[in-house]
């Protein structure tokens, strides 16, 4: 979110770093191209000097040579490319931030959509931003499947005794919807200054699901929490009566703070 990173790791309880084959592919793929390559490399240098070989092999040999040794070269900056780009995840009591994160981005200030995953409850990236309106992406692909569960609890015991202090007095909370192909060229394309932006001033023009105590209202439509069940998952919300006749069915549309939301139909759909 901000050119000049300053993380303060003396309050961090947990850093999220991504598994040890994406954390070190910086170095494990300079090494594993050379054990593959090094018989080759081998073979082309004692050939070299091979008197019967060298005259009529020796530039064909000596270009060989010379491009085994510039794709090493290419596959070492390659790694130590892939290398800063890894994003590691500190997590504090009251927020996280990322090594890409001017600043701390705290819980209660926090707006998220997952981008579903290929995988049942596995997700692509996290969408995030703050109250200032700024928005990053933390890409799910280099950690493990269980790595944010922590994050998910900090953010909950954060954010959920508002919540619910909230609606149990008379309030509401709001959460908008996003289209996941929306989620998706926002992930393939980054998140630039101008997208940021749109992003932002996109939030007041989006549907939302709104929670009470007494009702859950999607699209402008009311269900009664005594006479629906209501399930949420990445990738659908779907509404039913008691007898089971589904009555909304609304897929390929994320819900942003989706951990939060799933928590409060828990707390309030009894059904």
């Amino acid at each position: 979110m901000g050119s000049n990173v300053n993380i303060d790791k003396s309050r961090a309880k947990k850093v999220i770093e991504p598994s040890f084959e994406k954390k070190y592919s910086g170095i494990i793929l300079p090494v594993v191209f050379f054990i593959v390559l090094a018989p080759l490399i081998w073979m082309t240098v004692t050939t070299l000097f091979d008197a019967e070989n060298t005259r009529a092999n020796k530039p064909a040999l000596v270009i060989l040579l010379l491009g085994i040794i510039a794709f090493l070269v290419g596959i070492s900056f390659l790694g130590r490319w892939i290398t800063k780009k890894i994003i590691k995840v500190y997590l504090y009591d009251k927020g996280f931030q990322t090594n890409k994160d001017s600043q701390e981005v705290y819980y209660k200030d926090l707006t998220y959509f997952y981008l579903p995953g290929m995988k049942s409850n596995t997700f692509s990236a996290i969408l995030y931003g703050n109250k200032e309106g700024q928005w990053s992406f933390i890409p799910g692909a280099p950690f493990k499947k269980n790595a944010f569960h922590i994050w998910q609890d900090d953010y909950i015991k954060n954010v959920f005794p508002d919540a619910i202090s909230n609606i149990e007095n008379g309030g509401k909370e709001e959460f908008y919807l996003r289209s996941v192909k929306d989620l998706q060229k926002d992930a393939m394309l980054g998140v630039g200054k101008k997208k940021v932006k749109q992003i932002g001033e996109s939030l007041p023009k989006l549907e939302k699901i709104t929670v009470t105590k007494d009702y859950i209202a999607f699209a402008e439509e009311i269900y009664n929490w005594e006479n629906y069940k209501v399930e949420v998952t990445p990738l659908a919300i779907k509404i039913s009566d008691l007898s089971g006749n589904i009555r909304v069915n609304y897929g390929k549309f994320a819900a942003s703070n989706l951990d939060l939301l799933s928590v409060l139909i828990n707390r309030l759909n009894r059904n």
